[in-house]
Formats: structure tokens, sequence, C-alpha cells
């Protein structure tokens, strides 16, 4: 069961990484892949400790390398030096942890809101994000619920 996890894991890896190479503009991909990364290392430690009694080795991983996020550095300071006459492409990406408690509703609201009919839960909430900019406390009747939200930034 350990190395199960493991190897989809590492897929997870190296999907998020071909991502990153040959679609970094397709944010809602990149996301979704490091979403399925953070999912599979809890479920890693899961494994790990139902298979063997051990800790989740990946738990406590803290890059230390300078520019990689240490302690102490703050990761929205980007700096200023040696930058070119000109615009500098940023992007920004917002991440979204949540709770539908009424997928029925998400779907009809995405249908009204947008006009086209949604393929499934999934394609309605990347639809309402679309349309306004995520806003779930906006949506009538509580049918998502924000858990949390981070945001990522990345300059070119």
């Amino acid at each position: 069961m350990i190395g199960a996890v493991a190897l989809e894991l590492n897929a997870a890896v190296l999907e998020h990484a071909r991502l990153c190479e040959t679609a970094p503009d397709d944010a809602a991909g990149v996301v979704q892949a490091a979403e399925r990364i953070r999912r599979l290392v809890v479920a890693y430690g899961e494994a790990v400790s139902a298979g063997s009694g051990w800790g989740n080795p990946l738990a406590g991983v803290v890059p230390a390398a300078p520019g990689d996020g240490a302690p102490g550095e703050d990761p929205r300071d980007l700096g200023t030096e040696n930058e070119p006459d000109g615009p500098t492409w940023f992007s920004i990406v917002e991440n979204h942890a949540l709770h539908v408690h009424d997928a029925d509703a998400v779907i009809a609201l995405a249908r009204q809101r947008t006009g086209t009919e949604p393929g499934g839960l999934e394609e309605a909430l990347i639809a309402l994000c679309g349309q306004d900019g995520w806003r779930p406390e906006q949506y009538p009747g509580g049918i998502v619920e924000l858990d949390r939200r981070s945001n990522d930034v990345c300059r070119g």
C-alpha cells in the first residue's frame, strides 16, 4: 500500500512538472496538479503510518535554500534589482479549498450565470470562478463554503 501511494505521488509530481514546462499559462491545470500533490503527500503519510507506524517523512519539509521560501524570507518580496526597462510579466495563482454543500445548486447557478451547460460540478465551479473572479460568499443559500485561500506569485 505504501509503495502504491508513493508511485501515485511520483506520477503527480511528474505531471505537475510537465504542466509547468509545457503549459505554464494553464493556471487551472497547474493549480489542480499542485493540489493533487498536496492531497497525495497527506495520503502517503497516512499509508506510511498505517503500514509501518512511522510518521509522514514529508510533513515537515521546508525549503532551506535562499530564494526557495526559507524561513524568514518573504516570498512576496520579489525585489526590483536588475529589472529591464519596460513591463515585467507576473503570474498570480489563487488557490481555493472549499466545501460544496449543494452540487445541484452550484451547477444550476453556473448554468444561470454563464448561459452554458456545465459538464459536472468541477466544470461548474471553474465556470463560476471565471465568471465572477470567485466570490463564493455571494452565492445564495450557502451552497459553497470557503475553507481556505492561498496565493502564489511567479515572475517571468
